[in-house]
């Protein structure tokens, strides 16, 4: 009778522990947790059938210390998850700042792609108006040289004729005193467009500086230069002035083998002043006066 309340007891608080300690687990870690737990149940169950009532107590005791571990294990994983849900939070607000941090990027980078560009447009502006006359908005004296140069390079390549006329409006600046400079400015703009309407498709129209004006021949010997040149002067003695009439002295110059864009141009305008020696309103050829054309 003894050994069978003993042995009840033994059953019914093995059977009230084993089900405390999975309910525990199962709160801890359902799965895992709750095998470890049966398999040290039936451990314990099998050391108490094995040493009476001495195992039993030592069963109880084994219980108590694998409670406290449990308890222990569930706080533990308390604290770890909240350390887990620190550093998620932590990882999103990092991943927040990058994404941030990649769009202000992006941002500056397209800004400074369209600055880069307004700056390529501005320069181009800048550079064009550098090389274009202000007033007659031909190409200026500096973009005459450049041009001449590019076009003495490709004469010589290829073998081909060039020639220069430089045109120099006579008595301009008795006209200024006269007139204004206003009306003098009127007068350089309309010989402008006079000339581009004369010149060549190919020709090259300047504003040589002052009162000159200077037209690059691509492809033209010297009987179409001395052509062109006089087709030019024509143009503006014939031209619709409102003051007085306008008339010019040009000087024609062509390219010889091996000659250099300076020299070219120097040439011209040394046939400008014998065109003013001669009475002015006319064309004087650097070809046919070497003794009054020398340097």
């Amino acid at each position: 009778m003894n050994n069978a309340l003993i042995w009840a007891r033994k059953i019914l608080v093995g059977a009230g522990a084993f089900a405390a300690m999975l309910e525990l687990a199962h709160l801890v870690a359902p799965t895992q947790t709750a095998v470890a737990a049966f398999r040290m149940h039936l451990v314990l169950v099998t050391m108490t059938q094995s040493l009476g009532l001495t195992g039993f107590l030592v069963s109880w005791a084994l219980i108590g210390v694998l409670f406290a571990a449990v308890v222990v294990l569930a706080f533990g994983r308390t604290g770890v998850s909240e350390q887990i849900s620190k550093a998620r939070r932590e990882a999103e607000a990092y991943a927040d700042a990058r994404r941030k941090a990649e769009t202000q990027l992006r941002e500056a980078q397209e800004t400074i792609a369209a600055q880069e560009k307004e700056i390529a447009a501005l320069e181009a502006r800048v550079e064009i108006s550098a090389a274009v006359d202000s007033l007659t908005s031909l190409p200026n004296h500096r973009a005459f040289h450049l041009k001449l140069t590019e076009e003495c390079w490709r004469a010589a390549r290829y073998e081909a004729p060039l020639s220069v006329v430089v045109l120099d409006i006579d008595h301009f600046r008795d006209y200024n005193d006269t007139f204004g400079v206003a009306a003098g400015d009127d007068v350089l703009k309309t010989a402008a467009r006079l000339l581009q309407r004369a010149a060549r498709a190919c020709d090259y129209v300047t504003r040589y500086g002052g009162q000159q004006f200077a037209i690059i021949l691509p492809e033209a010997t010297r009987v179409q230069a001395e052509a062109a040149a006089e087709r030019f002067r024509a143009v503006i003695a014939g031209g619709q002035w409102q003051k007085r009439g306008i008339v010019v002295s040009a000087g024609v110059a062509a390219m010889s083998t091996g000659q250099a864009a300076a020299a070219l141009a120097a040439q011209a305008d040394r046939a400008v002043v014998v065109a003013k020696t001669r009475g002015r309103n006319c064309v004087a050829k650097d070809w046919e006066q070497p003794e009054r054309l020398a340097a």
